[in-house]
Order: structure tokens, then sequence, then C-alpha cells
């Protein structure tokens, strides 16, 4: 007598002894895990979260690239902002110390949770620059979002950087490919 073993009934032979030998191995790998009474993918506590976004954006600056709506063919243009420090405020608030040019200037800006994931969230608020509607994520050392001011707006992305990997040159620094050294600069005409 012979039997004709169809495709899907050796599949389901091949499936059903690979489940059966991975029982065993799992059992054993989870004797070896150590102890714990939360998942390993579990978020931690609010005030850990909060504590981290205040340490990420400290002594921080955000580098990166923004587009316009309208202009997708155009190249994104470089963004750079500094972040002095980070408080929890009340609420969902949070002072956001940023220097605006020369100047530090706090901002008051709503900062939300998507899990573990903080997100400056702000509709029609005037800040320093105008009025914005912002939502912003920020996760590992990035950043990603949109923006818009009313009349334009687009799309921002970035790292964020601490020390001064972030900071721009100081003088004496050696200049962008495209930029004069300071001894030539000041022998450039004045302006008429």
């Amino acid at each position: 007598m012979q039997r004709t073993i169809t495709l899907s009934s050796f599949v389901l032979a091949v499936g059903a002894a690979l489940l059966w030998s991975a029982a065993p191995l799992r059992a054993a790998a989870a004797a070896d895990a150590p102890a714990s009474d939360k998942p390993a993918d579990a978020i931690p506590d609010r005030a850990t979260l909060e504590k981290r976004f205040a340490d990420l954006m400290t002594n921080a600056t955000l580098v990166g690239r923004f587009t316009t709506h309208g202009k997708e063919d155009a190249p994104a243009k470089e963004d750079r902002y500094t972040i002095l420090k980070a408080v929890k405020a009340d609420g969902d608030n949070w002072v956001i110390t940023a220097k605006m040019g020369p100047v530090p200037v706090d901002l008051t800006l709503p900062v939300r949770w998507a899990g573990d994931t903080p997100m400056i969230q702000m509709t029609n608020q005037k800040i320093v620059m105008g009025t914005f509607t912002v939502r912003i994520m920020f996760y590992g050392n990035h950043y990603a979002g949109t923006w818009d001011a009313g009349d334009h707006g687009g799309l921002m992305w970035g790292r964020i950087e601490h020390g001064d990997a972030g900071a721009k040159p100081k003088s004496g620094a050696a200049p962008k490919p495209d930029e004069k050294p300071a001894a030539e600069k000041s022998k450039d005409p004045a302006p008429k």
C-alpha cells in the first residue's frame, strides 16, 4: 500500500515537529532569564520619562533640516535650535529656555506623551518668532515633526546634540568651504 503525502500535510507535519521541539528550548531560555515583574517592553513611569526628557533637552542643540510646503522640489534648509534647559512646569507644560539670537528666552510649551515618546504640541501659540502650530516628537537623539506659521509651514527633522558637537564654529575655527577666513574678510571693501 503506497501512501501519498500532500504538500499541506507535509507542511503541517514539519510545523508540528518544530513547535514540539521548540517548547523545551523556550522553557530553558525562560529558566535562564532574570526574574522581572515587568515585561521587557514596559514603559517607564512618568517621572522617569520626564527626567529623561529634561536631560535630553538641557544643554542641547537641535541640528537638522526643514522643508516648506509648496516648495517640495527645493532642497531642505538647515535648521538649528539651541536649548539651554527644559524644566517641567504645571500640568503638561514645560519651560524650555532657548537661545533666540544672543538672548535666552523662556518658552512655555505643552508636551504630551505617546507611550514613551514626548511631543511638543502647540496650536496657534504665540512665541517670539510668531504664531505657530507645531507637532514635534522626540525619540532617542532625534526629532521630527510638522510646523505651520499660518501662511507657510512644512516638515522638520534632525538630531539632538549635546556639548560642543552642536555648537556653531567659534572664531578661529576652520571656515566653511564657502566662507573666507577672518583675515580675508577684513580686506573686503566696505559695502556701498
